[in-house]
């Protein structure tokens, strides 16, 4: 988003803020199941902390490990074959819905604690406490910085954790392009060194931590232009740790890992319309044809989704905001968005060609700006 387009959504977002807080009961209850997991999740994390510190034994098995991690590719023995892999997994509750093979090690005879929310998918399998393996799939809307939580694309959460290795907080031991699902992605491998809290980039509401000493990896996977990058981050189990084989199974699950629907509204929309399309957009809409003066030949729209509020405008042929038309309120729920108004409408398709199709009509008057916008919403067909 450019300047231009945050002036106009926190102008518009304060507006609107108290409205919106008072309709928003789904999202409420959504932000009150990720902090219940997050208490959960924490508090599993502090009791490994003290096992850790309780058997020595195991900490030196992990400092050994850790010294062996950059030259596992090169130097690894023959993996033992491990158990078949698990059942496919599909999710539940995450913004970007999606299907895999879970990693054996998570189902070795020990039940692998398992965390749920929007913004995180999140398996924590410990044998004993001081033998603990983790894999994480994240939506990451943003970094942590001292002040503020900054947004960012995959190529922003790629230079953030670079950042982290270069100020040698943890060891980035190589970094590499790679694909996941069809979609560009970089796969960093790592030795962490103490817990950072927070650096693993925050969701809806809360921020991830790197946990200290272990053998680690970061996937950033990109969802598109406008979109949240998720990360895919995994740590080994610490003791007795057959490399070979948590890296083989760790790139099986990455293998078939499969987003399944377009997931998360937030991000930037963009479409084209012809003029001629335009008109009967607004006619359809019961508008006026004069609405369709100045708008451009091609129409080309931008719509802007984040935080609750979509600034649907006029765009350049960039992309960038020329003309804002409205700001809509929103509640968005898996493939559903809900306007302010009552007026519900169903996301179909993909990332690269979505429609938004009107399945309830408003409950209430639209001012002509807001009718306007709602009318080339649905009459376009979108890509992030």
């Amino acid at each position: 988003m450019n300047e231009f387009e945050h002036a106009v959504l926190d102008t518009l977002r304060a507006d609107a803020q108290e409205a919106a807080m008072s309709t928003d009961t789904t999202r409420e209850a959504e932000i009150l199941h990720d902090r219940l997991d997050r208490i959960d999740h924490d508090s599993r994390v502090r009791r490994t902390v003290v096992g850790v510190v309780a058997v020595a034994v195991a900490a030196a098995v992990a400092v050994a490990a850790l010294a062996l991690w950059p030259n596992l590719n090169r130097n690894a023995a023959p993996a033992t074959p491990g158990p078949a892999p698990s059942a496919s997994y599909t999710s539940a509750f995450f913004v970007d819905p999606f299907t895999a093979t879970l990693p054996a090690w998570l189902d070795d005879g020990h039940t692998p604690q398992v965390y749920r929310s929007s913004s995180y998918q999140y398996w924590d399998h410990c044998a004993i406490d001081v033998d603990c393996g983790t894999l994480s799939v994240s939506w990451v809307s943003g970094v942590s910085t001292a002040s503020s939580v900054v947004s960012v694309d995959a190529r922003g959460l790629v230079d953030h954790l670079t950042a982290l290795g270069a100020a040698g907080r943890i060891r980035i031991t190589s970094s590499s392009p790679t694909t996941v699902d069809g979609r560009p992605a970089t796969d960093l491998r790592v030795q962490t060194i103490n817990d950072i809290p927070g650096a693993l980039g925050c969701g809806a509401v809360s921020c991830q931590d790197v946990n200290g000493g272990s053998l680690a990896r970061y996937v950033v996977i990109d969802m598109g232009a406008g979109a949240a990058p998720v990360l895919v981050w995994a740590d080994a189990p610490r003791a007795n740790v057959r490399a070979a084989d948590w890296m083989s199974q760790l790139d099986m699950f990455l293998r078939t890992l499969r987003f399944t629907g377009i997931g998360a509204i937030e991000g930037r929309w963009a479409a084209t319309l012809t003029v001629e399309q335009a008109r009967a957009a607004v006619s359809a809409a019961g508008l006026s044809q004069d609405q369709v003066a100045g708008l451009g030949d091609p129409v080309r729209l931008s719509a802007v989704f984040s935080s609750g509020f979509a600034l649907v405008s006029v765009a350049g042929p960039d992309g960038s905001v020329v003309s804002p038309l409205a700001n809509l309120s929103y509640r968005a729920t898996q493939g559903q968005v809900t306007l302010a108004d009552g007026e519900q409408l169903t996301v179909t398709g993909s990332p690269s060609s979505a429609r938004f199709v009107s399945t309830r009509p408003a409950r209430t008057a639209s001012s002509t700006r807001e009718h306007l916008a709602k009318a080339l919403l649905v009459a376009a067909t979108w890509a992030r």
